[in-house]
């Protein structure tokens, strides 16, 4: 029994000096995996072309007026009906 308390003392030993590091390491990795995820999201909301959109009322009644119900969302990325604003028009 004490043989292997000797044996085992310094498997014990570096654990204890081994265990700080590894919960530091897995916070670090979820606050980067959650950065990450934040910045995916924001890049994706950045895609939204219903603000240059000539169908885009600025209204929050009626923000579109071809699909009202998926502008200025993540379901408006890729809308068959976007026509871009003509800059010059006022």
């Amino acid at each position: 029994m004490v043989a292997l308390e000797i044996l085992l003392q310094p498997v014990f030993g570096l654990g204890q000096r081994l265990a700080p590091w590894v919960v530091v390491g897995l916070i670090s990795w979820r606050i980067w995996i959650i950065i990450h995820d934040t910045v995916t999201y924001a890049m994706n909301l950045h895609e939204i072309p219903c603000s240059r959109c000539q169908f885009f009322t600025n209204n929050h009644r009626l923000k579109c007026t071809i699909h009202p119900n998926t502008a200025m969302s993540e379901a408006a990325v890729g809308c068959p009906d976007f026509y871009l604003k003509n800059q010059n028009s006022c």
